[in-house]
């Protein structure tokens, strides 16, 4: 995805290293919680989708997103 702006407006996705598109976020939020994987942001809604955005065990942030029907 590329994604374009002021620093400003970019501060908040800078750090995302990586965007994957999942079918199910209510699903990746459940794993996430029973695994311990710190949620940073979200749920939020945007124009395409719902998301959320996880620190992994290596430190990358990682957006994923649910696409709307």
């Amino acid at each position: 995805m590329l994604v374009a702006g002021t620093d400003e407006a970019l501060a908040s996705v800078t750090d995302i290293h990586s965007i994957l598109f999942v079918d199910s976020l209510r699903e990746f939020m459940d794993f996430f919680a029973a695994s311990g994987v710190p949620i940073l942001r979200g749920p939020l809604t945007n124009p395409i989708g719902t998301l959320i955005i996880v620190k992994h065990p290596d430190g990358q942030a990682v957006e994923y997103l649910q696409p709307h029907d």
